[in-house]
Formats: C-alpha cells, sequence, structure tokens
C-alpha cells in the first residue's frame, strides 16, 4: 500500500518484475499469458510498446525491426495474448495473428473495463486502472492506475483478489458479448482456466486478507444482467463493503457523466443513501475536468461537464457554505507545460476513522456505478484508517484541499448545455450487424472464413473487404449481398484468397451495409485463426537460410540474435 517513490510509468509495470532486494528472492520466471481489456484501444501501441515488454523482447522496434519481428514471433508461440476491446472500438493496425483481439458487444452498454493480466511461470501481475491501451491513455492522460503482484511467498497479495478477477473475466468470456470463433473463446477461458490451476499450487501465498486487517482491497467488477444473472452493480458492492458507517466526507472524480440528463439525480442520490447522513450534513467534493476559456467573457474556465449533471448535483447535496464543492481540473496546472486531460475515475468515502477509495474504470454515470443499466467495468476498492501515514485520497492524481490545489471557484466555472464525450470515451464506429458472429484465416491454406448468427438476416446490401486504401477499392471486395443474400443453412461460408494474396497477414476486415433508414455504415471487424498450427511462419523467419539454423542448432543462440549478427556483418 506504500506508493511508488521511483515514479515509474505505468507502461514499465508490463516489464517482469524486478526482484532485487525483494523479502522472497522470487524469479518471474518466463512470460505465459497476457489477457487485458479495454474501451478504446491502439494495436500498434500495445503490439510495439507493450506486449514487447512483457515478453521481454531484447531488441527495439525502431532500430533493429527485423530482429525485433522475429524475436516478438518467436516469443508469442509459447505465450498466449488476448485484449478484449468494445466492438466499436476496434483497431486494424494489429500486424499478426498470433494474438487475438475480440470484440465485445454488452448490451445497452459497453466493454469499458481498463483490466491487465500478466502471468510469468512464478509471478502474476493484474492492473486495474482508468487508461485504456492507448498512448493518451499510458502517456498523456491525467490516470490513476493500481499494481497488484501475486507469487508463492508470504509477502504477496492475498490470493482471493486474483481469484475473483479471474472469474469476472470468466463471466465476460462465457456471457455470449464476445463476437469471435469458437476457437479464439476457447483460448481465452483455457488460458484463465491454466493460471488459476497454477495459483492454485503456491502454498506459501495469503489466501485472502484478515476480517479486521487494514489496509485492505477488493476487487469491484460490473456487468449488466444477462439471462438469469442479475446485474452486477458498482455502487451496490460499494455500499455493502462501506457497511452502516456514516460518511461525513464525499469525494467524487470523473471526467464523464454520460450524454443525456436521465438518472444523474438519481445518481448523486445514491450518494447520500451511502453516507447514511443527511445531505446537509456530508462535506462534498466533485472533480470534473475543464478548459480556459477565450471567448466567454468574464468567466475563467468551461466546464467539460454539462449544466444538467451540476443542477442534479446541487439539486441532491445543496451548496456547501463553507467553501465550493465542485472543482474543474485545468488541462495543464501550475508549473506544467504539458497538458494533460483528467481522465481518472474515483469515488472517496469518510467517516473520520476509516477511508474508502474506489478507483478504476467506471465513471460517476449511470453505466459506470450500475444505476439502472451497467457496462462491464473494473474497480479496485481500498479501506483503511484515517489517521494512516499515506491516506487514500493522496494516491489521487490531483488534490483539492490545502495550499498546493489549483482549482478555480465555483462561480468562475462556465457551464455548457453540452458538450462532446471525450475521445477515450467516444466510439469509433458504428456496432458491425449481428449476424455477421466471426471470421476467420488459414494462413497455410490461404482461406478466409465467415461465420454468421443463423438468428439474425443479412442486410437488403452488404459487402465484406480487406484492408485497402479505399472501402470503395473494387480489388478489396471479398464477398457481398451480390453473391449471397441469405445466411447459408450451415452458419459459414469458406473463400479463396487469390493466387496473388497468399502469403498475405489478414487481422481484420472491413464490414459495409445498408442500416434500416437506409444510411450506408462501416465498421471493422476482427479476424482470429482457429489454431495458431494454421499460421505461416512469419516473414522474417522464412529468410533464414540453412546456415542461419545450423549455427542456432550449434550456438544455442536465437534467430534474432544471429539474424542481428548477420545485419551488422553485411553493414
Amino acid at each position: 500500500m506504500k506508493p511508488d517513490s521511483n515514479d515509474r510509468t505505468l507502461a514499465s509495470y508490463w516489464n517482469a518484475p524486478d526482484h532485487t532486494g525483494h523479502p522472497d528472492e522470487v524469479s518471474a520466471g518466463a512470460p505465459v499469458a497476457c489477457i487485458a481489456t479495454s474501451y478504446t484501444f491502439d494495436a500498434a501501441f500495445f503490439e510495439v510498446d507493450l506486449l514487447p515488454r512483457f515478453l521481454g523482447v531484447k531488441f527495439d522496434h525502431t532500430e533493429r525491426e527485423i530482429s525485433f519481428l522475429i524475436e516478438r514471433e518467436q516469443a508469442l508461440g509459447t505465450a498466449r495474448a488476448c485484449v478484449l476491446v468494445d466492438h466499436t472500438c476496434v483497431d486494424t493496425r494489429q500486424t499478426t495473428l498470433r494474438w487475438d483481439q475480440m470484440a465485445v458487444s454488452v448490451p445497452g452498454g459497453a466493454q469499458h473495463a481498463k483490466l491487465v493480466m500478466l502471468a510469468w511461470e512464478r509471478w502474476l501481475r493484474i492492473i486495474v486502472s482508468s487508461a485504456n491501451l492507448t498512448r493518451h491513455g499510458y502517456r498523456r492522460n491525467r490516470e490513476i492506475a493500481c499494481v497488484l503482484d501475486f507469487f508463492n511467498g508470504k509477502e504477496s497479495t492475498p490470493l482471493k483478489l486474483a481469484k475473483d478477477i479471474l472469474v469476472f473475466i470468466g463471466d465476460i468470456a462465457n456471457a455470449g458479448w464476445i463476437h469471435a470463433h469458437d476457437a479464439a473463446k476457447s483460448r481465452l477461458t483455457s488460458t484463465l482456466g491454466f493460471v488459476r490451476n497454477h495459483i492454485d499450487r503456491w502454498q506459501q501465498v495469503p489466501i485472502d486478507f484478515s476480517p479486521r486487517q487494514l489496509p485492505r482491497v477488493s476487487f469491484v467488477g460490473g456487468y449488466p444482467a444477462r439471462g438469469d444473472r442479475n446485474m452486477l452493480s458498482v455502487i451496490d458492492q460499494v455500499a455493502a463493503l462501506w457497511g452502516t458507517r456514516k460518511a461525513s466526507d464525499v469525494a467524487v472524480m470523473t471526467p464523464f457523466v454520460g450524454e443525456n440528463e436521465s438518472g444523474n439525480e438519481r445518481l448523486a442520490q445514491r450518494l447520500v443513501d451511502l453516507s447514511r447522513r443527511s445531505a446537509g450534513s456530508v462535506r462534498t467534493c466533485l472533480a470534473i475536468p475543464g478548459r480556459p476559456s477565450q471567448e466567454t467573457e468574464g468567466k475563467k474556465i468551461i466546464s467539460d461537464v454539462p449544466v444538467f449533471f451540476r443542477d442534479a448535483w446541487n439539486a441532491t447535496w445543496g451548496r456547501i457554505q463553507n467553501g465550493p464543492s465542485i472543482f474543474v481540473v485545468p488541462p495543464a496546472r501550475k508549473g506544467e507545460k504539458i497538458n494533460r486531460g483528467l481522465h481518472a475515475k474515483a469515488i472517496s468515502l469518510s467517516d473520520g476513522d476509516r477511508d474508502l477509495l474506489l478507483c478504476g474504470s467506471s465513471n460517476f454515470s449511470p453505466h459506470g456505478i450500475g444505476v439502472g443499466t451497467a457496462n462491464i467495468e473494473a474497480n479496485l476498492c481500498f479501506q483503511d484508517h484515517t489517521n494512516a501515514r499515506y491516506r487514500l485520497d493522496a494516491r489521487l492524481p490531483v488534490r483539492w484541499y490545502g495550499d498546493d490545489n489549483d482549482f478555480c471557484d465555483y462561480d468562475d466555472i462556465f457551464w455548457p448545455t453540452k458538450v462532446e464525450p471525450l475521445e477515450d470515451e467516444s466510439p469509433r464506429q458504428p456496432a458491425i450487424p449481428a449476424v455477421f458472429k466471426a471470421v476467420t484465416f488459414n494462413e497455410q491454406t490461404a482461406t478466409l472464413t465467415v461465420f454468421f448468427d443463423t438468428a439474425y438476416p443479412l442486410p437488403a446490401a452488404w459487402s465484406l473487404a480487406r484492408p485497402g486504401a479505399r472501402a470503395s477499392d473494387s480489388g478489396t471486395l471479398l464477398l457481398g449481398s451480390s453473391q449471397m443474400t441469405i445466411v447459408p443453412p450451415e452458419g459459414y461460408i469458406t473463400l479463396d484468397m487469390p493466387e496473388a494474396l497468399r502469403g498475405l497477414t489478414l487481422t481484420c476486415v472491413r464490414v459495409a451495409w445498408t442500416d434500416d433508414k437506409e444510411q450506408s455504415q462501416s465498421g471493422w471487424f476482427p479476424v482470429q485463426t482457429e489454431s495458431l498450427e494454421d499460421l505461416l511462419p512469419p516473414e522474417q523467419f522464412r529468410g533464414l537460410t540453412s546456415d542461419h539454423i545450423m549455427n542456432c542448432l550449434i550456438s544455442g543462440r536465437e534467430p534474432a540474435e544471429l539474424i542481428e549478427e548477420d545485419g551488422n556483418d553485411n553493414g
């Protein structure tokens, strides 16, 4: 629970842990599995910056690209990687099918969790954060992230927390929300099972926090109702953890509150109910993003939260007379030269004896905290003594108390009637029609198989195309309504790629269709492979000579090292 004093970047936690001076001296071992969830996604950033850290790739992408790619592909032959992305934010820049990008379509909500599970042979690391797997999320935004380490030693985080998170990911995998081939989903569930069985064999790890132990942390996930299972509400779980205590201080940090007025007063009232006090006897703080005004006369800053949310907040809590209860965080604070937009989300409660801090992916919105509806969300809930050496609220990326706060006064805020959602909270493409279930590609046979959900009809006009310079480029067309107007009874169709395209790596396809309003729509759909045996060796491996192969066998060195040596000799 002690704050990290090394000012490490969030990306650095994808590296295998450094055990210098660690009391248990546990070595992490080789990489085994990476499972991550994100709303928006940057596949290039994942492949070049994050995944290689986890895999322990030694070569640099910018200076030694061929060696880097060979080493990365070889490492992915023994370690599984999967990213679950909201279906409106699929990224086409994936370059290899040795890891799976899978689209998640949540009824009435979004895949909004920001969760990373990194498993090495003897170490499990889980990161719960507000940051999407994007460059802005990891390098620019003002985010909050929590890192949990598990290993077979007495200093490990208690194992129950890891098992709760594994169950949560498993619930998502089995909910019917993932648009992917059954083989890809099976790889995900088998990886979860492998990790669960592996950590079950650890004998020295603490199982759980003791009943009265502080500090302590609990996993708080969220998702909508499905089948006979009720909605998993974030705020209901927080209420259960807080219990019957009466909060004297309530704080909320949120960059996004939803796009309409529905449910906002009910949302704020849930906090009043949680405090178990009358609204007028509770000190409240609301921290939101904003920006300096250049056009609004007499106003210093423009809120990035609409006026209807302010009105709902004040109608529930009232204006606090001994100081402003609403603070606007500017892009650049005192002494900062770079704009860092607020993207962190948190709820803080205190009764003067115990503090509670919820942080992770949940915005303070009905979907975010589960009031009436829900996204898939992932959070951690910390509890500690109020007089602890390291206060929970001091871990937030901004502060609203003391002499170093730099927020504007309540009356200096201009509240717009409507705001544009943050880029990291906005869909990038429309929802693909549900009839398109999965697409797989076999590189060995150069065949593409499209799977359909027979419960749905095909759009009146539609097409499937490989990536190309333009969506209208006829040379990219694979299949469409001119060839097929009804779903095949067997539920799939297999296409042979032209001879000129054999050896192609196909990681996504473009789906175009005409919707019910006769509007043209298009979006990207991720491709998987049914088996890793269906993949060709990476192009760089195909260039290895017999001398390279013999040298690898004799010297015990990796192909990437020999390619690098050969390149230096010829350079």
